[in-house]
């Protein structure tokens, strides 16, 4: 099975969050989904999400920008460690 790990601002109306949506939905039995998002309280589309064990990462507000880019560098270099 093959993992993506998808950086977004949040799940709200855009076409951005339509299109993952739309990708998650066509190739849900193939790919392992994980959405790090940096704004949790917008979310449309939670029910779609918990019906198909999509995880969510919550990464720090982007005005901590020192904080979230940390956030961010150590969460992809463990999977790295992970997948090594």
């Amino acid at each position: 099975m093959i993992k993506t790990h998808n950086i977004i601002d949040s799940l709200g109306t855009g076409g951005t969050e339509r299109v993952l949506m739309n990708t998650i939905d066509y190739m849900k039995s193939e790919v392992q989904h994980t959405i790090m998002l940096k704004d949790t309280s917008i979310n449309i589309y939670g029910e779609y999400i918990k019906e198909n064990n999509i995880e969510i990462i919550e990464t720090p507000k982007i005005r901590y920008l020192f904080r979230h880019l940390i956030f961010v560098y150590k969460y992809f270099k463990k999977m790295l460690i992970i997948l090594i």
